[in-house]
This record gives structure tokens, C-alpha cells and sequence, in this order.
């Protein structure tokens, strides 16, 4: 477990050895969002403007400077020729309009991808099957890209499939299904095959 802090700190609990290691100065601002990897590797983005990578102590490994603030920090695999392990990749949103997709293996060559203005901010993203990617834009559209390096950047599907506005997406890789909610609906895709909406469940306004 780690909990970061309003002034930069980070605290890390080791539940299996019930120790708690306290880190000062991490960051030099307001710790906004951090993620473990399956190898536990801690991510912490802050609003320092900065991403850092540390170990399961709390060392740091790499700190990174960002156009902006970072905002949803995760760990996923990066779809590469060949295959690297777990988690080989830290993606986070930059300022809410880029996707920051930095590989472990190769921390000097980032790469940065914008969207189109019209899509809005980014609200939301998911990884799912081998290495793609799926981002909820506040104009309702709902884009899905790869990571495969002779693909990154690349929209391989995007539709608006809110008239207003989309708050957020959800992933199941059980079902294989993903779901955007918006205009007071919940639109229901399975990942194989995106163009067409499998289910849609309006939800009443509150009387």
C-alpha cells in the first residue's frame, strides 16, 4: 500500500511484514495519483509535473518531467515485438489531453500521443487485450488505439457515442465487454467487434 501526500510525501506499508517506510520529499507538491505493478514497481504522478519511478522501499529508480499535471497512472504492457514481461509500461494522462506511454525497457525514447481538439479532454482509459488501449473524451467519443510500435498513434476506431458528453469507461476482461456512460445512458460494446452497441440502458433522471 502506498498513500501519498498534499505536500509530496509518500508513506509505503508492507502488509506482509506490517513495517510502514516513511519516504519525505518524494515530490515537491501534491501527490495526485500512483499505481503498483505486478513486480512492485510504485508510479506516483503529482503536481509537481513530474512522474516517479520507485521500488517497493520507496527508492527512487526514475523521475521524469511532464508538459503538466499527471492525472490516472497505470502500469500495463506495451504491445512489442517481442515479449518483455509484465507491466513493461507506464501510461498517464498529461493535462488531460495527451497519453504519456513510457517503457521501462527503453525510459530515454517516451512517447507522447495527442488527440484530436474535438474529442475534448480525456476523462478515462483502459488497456485491454494485446496492448491496446481504449480513452473516453468529455465530447462523447470513445477512441480505441494500439501500442504496437508500427501502430502507436494510430486510431484504429472512433465514434461519438455520447450526443453531450461521456463521464467515464469501464473494462471486463472476464466478458470482454466495455461500457461508456453518458446523456443519462450506458452504452454496452464487446471488444471485438466496437462499431456496433451491444446493449444500451438509459438511466431516469433523479424526480
Amino acid at each position: 500500500l502506498a498513500i501519498g501526500t498534499a505536500r509530496g510525501n509518500l508513506t509505503v506499508y508492507n502488509h506482509m511484514t506490517s513495517k510502514r517506510v516513511p519516504v519525505l520529499g518524494k515530490h515537491t507538491r501534491k501527490i495526485t495519483t500512483c499505481a503498483w505493478s505486478q513486480n512492485n514497481m510504485l508510479a506516483v504522478g503529482s503536481e509537481d509535473k513530474t512522474m516517479s519511478i520507485s521500488n517497493a522501499l520507496g527508492d527512487t529508480i526514475r523521475v521524469t518531467a511532464l508538459r503538466a499535471e499527471p492525472s490516472d497512472i497505470q502500469f500495463s504492457d506495451m504491445k512489442l515485438d517481442e515479449r518483455s514481461g509484465k507491466d513493461n509500461t507506464v501510461s498517464v494522462v498529461v493535462g488531460q489531453k495527451t497519453l504519456f506511454l513510457y517503457n521501462l525497457q527503453d525510459p530515454n525514447n517516451p512517447i507522447e500521443l495527442a488527440f484530436q481538439a474535438r474529442y475534448g479532454s480525456i476523462l478515462a482509459y483502459k488497456w485491454f487485450g494485446d496492448g491496446y488501449i481504449l480513452l473516453g473524451f468529455s465530447e462523447g467519443y470513445f477512441v480505441q488505439i494500439s501500442t504496437h510500435i508500427k501502430e502507436v498513434g494510430q486510431e484504429l476506431f472512433q465514434c461519438k457515442n455520447h450526443k453531450d458528453f461521456l463521464s467515464d469507461i469501464a473494462y471486463s476482461t472476464v466478458l470482454g465487454k466495455v461500457a461508456s456512460c453518458g446523456d443519462n445512458k450506458v452504452k454496452i460494446h464487446d471488444v471485438a467487434n466496437l462499431t456496433e452497441v451491444e446493449t444500451v440502458i438509459t438511466i431516469e433522471d433523479d424526480p
